[in-house]
């Protein structure tokens, strides 16, 4: 198993079951997604991320929704652990919002 510490910068676009963003909303839609991630549940990955998503990695890599979605349906990403060191919530917005974590995965 390969172990990467990865420091991401997401634009996190809510769906409209997120209408008001709030700092326990945006934490519990974080904690939604990486279990989604880890678990590598399709649906709740649909709901979280809103279609205009920008998931970056350290390395440079940048995903769409729909490179997320595809990574984990032909196995060229999965996730054993995600280990978040740190998170900020750099701003947040009524229909978006950016968090920076640092992350062990």
């Amino acid at each position: 198993m390969r172990k990467f510490l990865l420091g991401f910068l997401v634009l996190f676009l809510i769906n409209s079951s997120y209408a008001q963003i709030d700092s326990v909303g945006l934490k519990n839609a974080m904690q939604q997604l990486d279990k989604a991630l880890l678990q590598k549940d399709e649906t709740v990955l649909i709901t979280v991320l809103h279609k205009d998503v920008s998931y970056g990695h350290s390395n440079g890599w940048i995903q769409s929704r729909s490179d997320i979605l595809n990574d984990f349906a032909s196995g060229k990403v999965t996730y054993n652990k995600i280990e978040n060191n740190s998170s900020a919530i750099i701003t947040i917005s009524k229909k978006y919002a950016t968090v920076k974590t640092n992350t062990n995965a």
